[in-house]
């Protein structure tokens, strides 16, 4: 599939709470910067039937964002053109969701989760040219009360008592892969 035009950071969707929040543009050279960067959130993510399409590598425009102000871990956004129910637009795609694990700490996303860091998932990003949301998954996901995590006390076999961290299922993650 070949790559979508160059989205410049003048043309890309706006994005959300830059006001509160603002972003970082990362582009050229600066996107090798990204190695080693890849901490999992989710928002800017994908709908079943969505497809996203990418430009090249080096004409990626990324930015890097906090997760809330004051935060040092940061959200890792790649502008893109989605095509939802036959309309195109431009939009964000949240890169860090390739890397997303369930509460066991199991890949969701193997395939992009085994390319190590965000630099590599952007690199096959634009190699694909396009992605898809073909189904949705069960995920074991950890579960928080506001922004405390949730534990449940467990007993042990020996009678002492353990607090595990409690979890549920999340049924609403789509299941990216390229398009064919």
């Amino acid at each position: 599939m070949k790559n979508i035009a160059k989205i410049t950071a003048e043309n890309a969707a706006p994005l959300f709470d830059e006001k509160n929040r603002p972003s970082q543009l990362i582009t050229g050279e600066e996107l090798k910067t990204l190695k080693g960067e890849g901490v999992n959130f989710e928002t800017y993510t994908m709908r079943v039937g969505d497809v996203l399409s990418f430009p090249k590598f080096e004409d990626m425009v990324v930015r890097k964002q906090p997760v809330r102000p004051g935060s040092q871990t940061m959200v890792f956004l790649v502008a893109c053109q989605r095509e939802r129910n036959g309309k195109k637009t431009n939009t964000w795609f949240n890169a860090n969701s390739l890397a997303k694990r369930d509460a066991n700490n199991e890949p969701v996303y193997p395939m992009w989760y085994e390319l190590g860091n965000l630099e590599a998932r952007l690199q096959k990003l634009a190699e694909v040219g396009a992605i898809t949301a073909k189904e949705e998954i069960s995920v074991t996901v950890p579960t928080f009360d506001g922004n405390k995590r949730v534990y449940n006390d467990v007993l042990k076999d020996d009678g002492t008592t353990v607090q595990v961290a409690a979890t549920h299922q999340q049924e609403h993650v789509a299941v990216i892969i390229p398009v064919e």
